[in-house]
């Protein structure tokens, strides 16, 4: 048997190497650990020479530092928030909730909504998930929105005085009537269009919706609906895409009529940018190039 001797020695000398190398980081790594444990050994033994007041005091430190900077958050939150009821008494607004946790110390999900009136303060709403805004519904009743994700809003009525719930999905957005009794929610995904619900009955439930599926080949009008309610709150317009047709069209209901179709008007080369009441039987819509009115 013939033995290489240039083959054999390109072989071992790599391999020699690569050993080499693996025992010298072996070497640190285990050096490197043995300098840490021996760093935290000192340091557990200073801490425990230290004498007890200078440790009370680091702590009292931190403390104190912790609470500062949640009461000037609270205070900054409170400037941003601040909502006047209706016939100014009281007064809503957020508040952080205090955690001893740094990580956690104004974090959104830890906020709460505080009433204050005469000078006194009563905590109305508490929950651990985050809150956008607020608003009065009337000078008992406040309205705390949260987003909940896609095409999610979630309004929780509260009632300031018992602090009673009562729970809303609202869509991709939302608008109120007058007399804060019903409230329009958008939608899109699906189908697009909006739904009612009676804010009077105990559950929230919806009593209207006027949806229609997405066009095959998609339309660029399809997420222009807008709504507007009469003054009164007895009537509903409402500007859609029309079915089956690339144009808009208005619609008015009769909120005492079981929501009947007391109008249809289509709105050809109409870029809606607004659309509001004057009354209760004109309607005023606008564009960029000037407005129409629409008498009932």
């Amino acid at each position: 048997m013939t033995f290489n001797v240039k083959k054999i020695t390109g072989f071992i000398f790599p391999l020699l190497a690569i050993i080499a190398i693996s025992l010298a980081l072996f070497n640190y790594l285990v050096l490197r650990d043995l300098q840490i444990s021996l760093a935290e050994k000192i340091e557990k033994i200073e801490n425990i020479n230290k004498p007890p007041q200078v440790l009370e005091e680091t702590i009292v430190q931190s403390a104190e530092e912790l609470q500062e900077k949640h009461d000037q958050e609270n205070k900054d939150l409170k400037e941003r928030s601040l909502e006047f009821s209706p016939n100014k008494s009281k007064i809503a607004y957020f508040q952080n909730k205090f955690t001893d946790d740094l990580k956690n110390l104004g974090d959104s999900d830890y906020v709460s909504v505080v009433i204050e009136e005469n000078g006194q303060q009563k905590t109305v709403f508490q929950e651990n998930y985050h809150v956008s805004n607020l608003e009065w519904l009337n000078d008992r009743e406040i309205v705390v929105y949260r987003s909940c994700g896609t095409e999610c809003v979630i309004a929780y009525i509260v009632d300031t005085i018992t602090k009673h719930q009562q729970q809303l999905a609202l869509g991709v957005g939302y608008t109120w009537s007058p007399n804060k009794q019903y409230v329009a929610a958008y939608h899109f995904s699906y189908e697009y269009g909006i739904s009612i619900a009676n804010r009077g009955n105990k559950y929230g439930q919806t009593i209207f919706q006027l949806r229609r599926k997405h066009p095959p080949n998609g339309s660029g009008l399809t997420d222009e609906t807008q709504v507007a309610w009469s003054p009164t709150s007895t009537k509903l317009a409402v500007v859609i895409k029309k079915d089956s047709e690339e144009k808009l069209e208005l619609i008015v209901l009769d909120i005492q009529k079981d929501f009947k179709n007391i109008y249809q008007q289509d709105l050809t080369n109409i870029d809606v940018s607004g659309i509001v009441w004057k009354g209760e039987n004109i309607i005023v819509i606008t564009d960029d190039y000037g407005s129409k009115k629409i008498s009932l």
